[in-house]
């Protein structure tokens, strides 16, 4: 073979170990998709061009980029499935009433009395020396701007901003030792606290042998005083009929009634 048949050889072969040289050095995950096979080569007397490795590191970016953009879609996809759905009830459909600057919190449940509500069941409240108000933050608020003593439990630490307030979920309580209560008034959710819960609850704080008043729905009353009438407490009979704020629709407002100890 003469000099220059070499070197013509020599050139020729460059392009080839370039290609080479550059499928080595790719990851094999570049050609998960489809056999080294496949990909069609132009060549001249058996030897590749330049070109085609310049197909070939655009096929691959390209397939690269796709699949970025794939698992980035699947990711996102599954962190919006993956977020808490919003509880909802008839009462959500209004606008949230607000107490003493804090709106209602639908989600749990929350509402407040109207003005009438609130004023004729303080009277009641303020029956007594030492008055337990779960979940009452309306009746907490009277109490503190008429300097009467109480004590609020409640979920929402929107209200720490009252003396009385004190932290407390109806589903984990706890022995209420630090408050010598003589009544206890609560406003629990309809919905997402069963009355049995309450009652659980309510012999869990060691507070099931006082005069219990509760502001319940009605149509369910058989079973509140199915299980609130279980405890060591004075039964309970319907009082009045209650309503609360514009954060309740009006279906659910014609059923709200005061419950309290039978004679009292």
């Amino acid at each position: 073979m003469t000099k220059t048949k070499r070197n013509n050889l020599v050139g020729r072969q460059q392009p080839l170990l370039l290609l080479q040289l550059l499928l080595l050095l790719l990851p094999q995950s570049c050609f998960s998709a489809a056999p080294l096979s496949s990909f069609v080569v132009r060549t001249h007397v058996g030897v590749a061009s330049s070109s085609a490795v310049h197909r070939v590191v655009t096929l691959n970016a390209k397939r690269n980029k796709r699949k970025r953009v794939s698992n980035s879609k699947t990711k996102s996809k599954a962190a919006q499935q993956s977020q808490p759905q919003q509880q909802s009830s008839l009462a959500t459909q209004n606008p949230p009433a607000t107490l003493a600057g804090i709106e209602e919190d639908h989600r749990f449940e929350q509402f407040f009395y109207s003005d009438a509500a609130a004023n004729q069941i303080y009277q009641v409240v303020d029956l007594y020396d030492r008055p337990l108000l779960l979940c009452n933050p309306t009746l907490a608020v009277m109490a503190e701007k008429k300097s009467k003593e109480y004590k609020l439990l409640d979920r929402d630490t929107r209200f720490n901003f009252l003396d009385g307030f004190q932290e407390f979920s109806l589903t984990e309580p706890h022995l209420v030792t630090d408050y010598d209560f003589d009544a206890v008034f609560i406003d629990p959710p309809f919905a997402n606290v069963t009355p049995d819960q309450v009652a659980r609850c309510l012999r869990l704080m060691g507070a099931n042998q006082v005069p219990l008043w509760v502001a319940y729905n009605s149509r369910r009353e058989e079973k509140l005083l199915g299980a609130l009438n279980k405890l060591d407490c004075p039964d309970l009979e319907p009082k009045w009929q209650l309503s609360y704020k514009e954060g309740v629709s009006s279906n659910t407002q014609d059923s709200i009634w005061l419950y309290g100890p039978v004679n009292a």
